[in-house]
């Protein structure tokens, strides 16, 4: 038999795909099937099924027949006969999408979204699987998750079950249980970056196909909020998913971006590097957003991309955590230039140089042992002594173990984190006591809250004091010398390496308490004044405030700008932090006022 050869996919109209019928046979049958291009159109969509399956290994191809005379064949991996054949209906036909990489990435959107539903095959059954699903099944059955709030309560099935949502309380599974969803989740499958849009895309009457002997399908529920994704949190929220390409970092998550994000025009492109694409991006975001805040994604690699040290470096997952909504720019907007040869200029200030930088080190993320840490890279005054602007020491020292996230910086107050007080409290004990004796760490505990973000965003991380007297968290590459730097447009202060004169590298961002809320620009809050991140019923998201302590008020507006910006100018943007619509906030104005504006040629 020859092998097949594909016709090629012209694009008419709305576009083509290429649509695999699937012919009828019995389990043990050979497989035949026929291509057939297809124009994909909201207004004429043929029904059709989309597979959301593993590759597999390119080794040991099967042929399967193929074409109207069944006298071609096509080579296909292991993963993908196997499917065709548990999914072959005894006696009717199946038509079905099975993804083509290159030309058809960029109609993924269109193609999980228009079809009838999403076939999800995790492989044969083995290692109870099937009672795997069943345990899952029962356990989403119990319970009601709100995303946005991070919230979990019994649904009207599992009220009588309240400890199905306590997070300090185990779920009541033993060894048997354990082992089959251990073994299922640890499926190829859910390591794969793309089932992410094809999942997140998917109608509600997809399944999950799972085959013991007998064709069986399982309903899977897929959730309500399917609403689109900041790309910086989903860059974060996938840095553990496989790829084979480093390029599909970017491509894989099109599908999921925000409207607006897709309006910036990135398109496949396999015939770039890896380096070009990632350039690519990030030129794009500053020139259509005018912020620079997706240079707070980087971070110096040992082993860094040939790339300029302003672009992230997805290919590799970063080491740290990212901070979340700071707002070191005061919500300005950017002040920068691409000026060739990877070359980007940028407007800021120069807060601070750094003094002292010190690796922090885990053996593991016990609680003895994240005390010990805390202990160990504390300032030798930090129960005394004072730092920039007269603030205690020990509350610089208690924010910058967790980056300053406790429940009151958020309005409705978030359950999850803990309270300021409360941590600085068995931070005082965690420095005067021995070890964590003193200190209520039951799961549920303020104080185990506050050493569950402690380790969240001091691994992968270096303690720093700055010339100044600042001090905070900096990327484990930092050293003397470095400089913490604010530019207009990054919510993060970055950490920069002079290389000569006006040229620096990005080393990475940085939380320093004292200036994430715009105080490099605009000096000091008042004391009554609390930023906090508000929750907004329009847009879905919290957005930057501040709180008048003295009256209880919020308003949007940092009382700051008062003055700075015309009051009609002033509006939340409906992305994932708030900014101020024509803001003039400008390199220009804080040089009137006085400040030390500088360009910055990064490298």
């Amino acid at each position: 038999m020859a092998q097949y050869q594909y016709s090629p996919l012209k694009e008419e109209g709305g576009g083509r795909v290429r649509l695999l019928t699937l012919h009828p046979g019995l389990f043990n049958s050979e497989t035949y099937v026929v291509l057939h291009n297809e124009t994909l159109a909201k207004s004429n969509t043929p029904a059709f099924e989309a597979l959301s399956y593993t590759w597999g290994s390119m080794e040991n191809l099967h042929d399967i027949r193929v074409g109207p005379s069944a006298n071609d064949v096509l080579s296909v991996t292991r993963n993908l006969a196997v499917a065709l054949q548990h999914l072959q209906h005894v006696k009717k036909v199946r038509v079905l999408w099975i993804d083509a990489r290159g030309q058809q990435v960029e109609r993924m959107r269109d193609i999980y979204t228009l079809a009838d539903r999403v076939v999800v095959w995790l492989g044969a059954e083995e290692q109870n699987s099937i009672y795997a699903l069943q345990l899952m099944s029962a356990l989403s059955s119990k319970i009601e998750v709100n995303w946005l709030l991070v919230v979990i309560k019994p649904s009207m099935l599992g009220e009588d079950e309240p400890d199905w949502t306590d997070r300090s309380k185990p779920l009541p599974y033993e060894g048997k249980e354990l082992d089959a969803i251990y073994s299922l989740l640890h499926r190829s499958w859910f390591e794969r970056l793309w089932i992410r849009q094809e999942i997140r895309l998917a109608s509600k009457r997809s399944v999950i196909a799972v085959p013991f002997h007998e064709r069986i399908e399982m309903v899977y529920q897929l959730s309500d909020d399917a609403s689109p994704v900041p790309f910086g949190r989903l860059i974060r929220m996938t840095k553990y998913c496989k790829c084979s390409d480093p390029r599909d970092r970017v491509y894989g998550l099109l599908s999921m971006l925000q409207k607006t994000e897709r309006e910036i025009g990135i398109k496949p492109d396999y015939s770039l590097t890896t380096s070009q694409v990632y350039q690519d991006v990030v030129l794009r975001f500053i020139h259509h957003f005018n912020t620079l805040k997706i240079l707070a994604s980087c971070e110096m690699q040992e082993k860094p991309l040939d790339v300029p040290t302003w672009v992230p470096n997805w290919s590799v997952g970063n080491i740290a955590d990212p901070l979340w909504s700071p707002l070191a720019d005061a919500q300005s907007p950017a002040a920068a230039e691409y000026l060739g040869n990877g070359e980007l200029s940028a407007a800021g200030v120069n807060a601070a140089s750094v003094e002292s930088a010190e690796k922090i080190n885990f053996v593991n993320s016990s609680n003895p042992e994240l005390i010990a840490t805390i202990r160990r890279h504390a300032p030798a005054d930090v129960l005394c002594g004072s730092t920039v602007g007269g603030v205690s020491l020990l509350d610089a020292y208690c924010r910058t173990i967790c980056c300053d996230y406790f429940g009151e910086g958020y309005l409705p107050r978030l359950s999850h984190f803990p309270t300021f007080q409360e941590s600085r409290e068995a931070l005082v004990s965690f420095l005067t006591q021995d070890g964590d004796s003193a200190v209520d760490l039951t799961p549920s505990s303020g104080p185990a809250k506050y050493l569950d973000w402690a380790w969240n965003f001091l691994q992968g991380r270096s303690f720093f004091k700055s010339v100044e007297g600042y001090i905070g968290l900096a990327p484990r590459a930092a050293k003397p010398g470095d400089e913490i730097c604010v530019l207009f447009g990054c919510q993060s202060p970055l950490l920069l390496r002079r290389t000569q004169e006006t040229r620096y590298q990005v080393v990475g961002e940085c939380y320093v308490y004292g200036l994430m809320h715009g105080e490099a620009f605009l000096g000091q809050l008042d004391w009554k004044y609390h930023p906090i991140l508000m929750f907004d019923d329009a847009s879905k998201y919290h957005i930057p405030a501040f709180l008048d302590t003295a009256t209880g008020e919020t308003q949007a507006v940092d009382p700051r700008m008062k003055g700075l910006l015309k009051a009609d100018s002033i509006c939340p943007d409906q992305g994932d932090r708030g900014k101020y619509a024509g803001s003039t906030l400008t390199p220009e104005l804080l040089k009137d006022l006085g400040v030390n504006v500088k360009i910055f040629e990064l490298l």
